[in-house]
C-alpha cells in the first residue's frame, strides 16, 4: 500500500508543481547553518514544481510494500523558513530517525505509524482504512518487541504525537499548544479501538481500559512551530528511551518551557544533513 500524499495546506502533491516557491527572507539565510545554507542553494536552482522521490521502508512504516513520497522545492523552502511543516518532512525525518537505530543496532526498539495514514483528513475520509492500518501496524510491532510505538499526527491543522505502549496500554500524548481539559483527536478514538480488538484477539494488557497521559511538554511560543515540536519530541524520545520505564521517566521529567532556538536549529541541521546525503 503505497500512501496518498497529504501537505499541510491540504493541496495533493499532484497540484504541487503549480505552487511558486516563497522566497527565504535574507535575515533567515543569514542564521541557516552549513548544512541548510547548502540545502537552500542547491534547491535554489531547482525549477518550481521539480520534486525529489523518497522512498519509505514498508517494513518500518507498516506498508504492504515500500511507499514512495514527494518533496518538492515548496516543501523545503517553507523547511528552512520556519513555516508549519507538511506531511512529507515528517516522513523524511521519521526515516532519519529509523536509520540512525538502524546504525546503533537498535532497529526494533522503536515502532512508527505513518502520518499520512493518521492524518484527520484520512480518517474523515476512510476510518475502517485507518482502524485497519493501526491493527496492523500495532500488531507487526508488538511482533517486532518495539518498546514503544510514535505516532506523529495532524489534526486541526496542527501536529501532535501520541507515544503508545501496548505492554501497559499507555498513551502518551504530547502538544505544543496544550488545552487546559486535553484537546479532542479523532485518533483517540482509532487508539480505542484497536486495544479493545487487540483483547478480543486473546492478548493481554496490564490495563483494563487504555490509559491517556497528557504530557507536560516543551510549549511553542508562535503559531507555527509545531511541526519542528514534533519532531524535537520523537529526536528526544528515540535518543533517551531504552524502555517503557525510560519513557516514564523523560515524560515525568519535562517541562513547559519553550525549546531554545539551539534546540529547534539542532533538528533542522540533522533534517539537512540526511536528506541531502541520503535523498538528494
Amino acid at each position: 500500500m503505497s500512501p496518498e500524499m497529504i501537505f499541510s495546506n491540504e493541496l495533493a502533491s499532484g497540484l504541487s508543481a503549480s505552487r511558486k516557491s516563497p522566497d527565504i527572507p535574507d535575515t533567515i539565510v543569514d542564521s541557516l547553518s552549513q548544512e541548510c545554507e547548502w540545502l537552500r542553494t542547491f534547491v535554489a536552482s531547482m525549477p518550481d514544481g521539480d520534486s525529489f522521490e523518497v522512498i519509505l521502508d514498508g517494513t518500518s512504516f507498516h506498508y504492504n510494500e515500500n511507499g514512495k513520497i514527494q518533496v518538492d522545492k515548496n516543501d523545503i523552502s517553507q523547511f528552512l523558513r520556519g513555516a508549519k511543516l507538511n506531511i512529507s518532512i515528517i516522513q523524511v525525518f521519521m526515516r532519519a530517525l529509523q536509520h540512525e537505530l538502524n546504525s546503533n543496532d537498535k532497529a526494533s526498539k522503536v515502532g512508527w505509524l505513518c502520518p499520512d495514514t493518521t492524518s484527520d483528513t484520512k480518517i474523515k475520509s476512510s476510518t475502517e482504512e485507518v482502524n485497519a492500518y493501526i491493527f496492523k501496524a500495532m500488531n507487526e510491532s508488538v511482533k517486532s518487541r518495539n518498546e514503544f510505538v510514535l505516532a506523529p499526527i495532524f489534526e486541526n491543522d496542527h501536529w501532535m504525537l501520541l507515544a503508545i505502549s501496548v505492554k501497559n496500554c499507555t498513551i502518551y500524548h504530547f502538544d505544543s499548544i496544550c488545552l487546559s481539559l486535553g484537546r479532542k483527536i479523532k485518533m483517540k478514538t482509532i487508539v480505542r479501538h484497536f486495544f479493545t480488538r487487540y483483547k478480543m484477539c486473546g492478548n493481554r494488557v496490564n490495563r483494563k481500559e487504555p490509559l491517556w497521559k497528557y504530557v507536560e511538554c516543551a510549549q511553542q511560543k508562535g503559531g507555527l512551530e509545531c511541526g519542528f515540536y514534533v519532531m524535537r519530541y520523537m529526536f528526544d524520545l528515540v535518543s533517551c528511551c531504552n524502555d517503557v520505564s525510560d519513557l516514564e521517566k523523560v515524560c515525568t521529567s519535562m517541562s513547559g518551557d519553550p525549546f531554545t532556538d539551539e534546540q529547534i536549529d539542532e533538528i533542522r541541521d540533522k533534517w539537512a544533513s540526511y536528506f541531502t546525503e541520503h535523498c538528494v
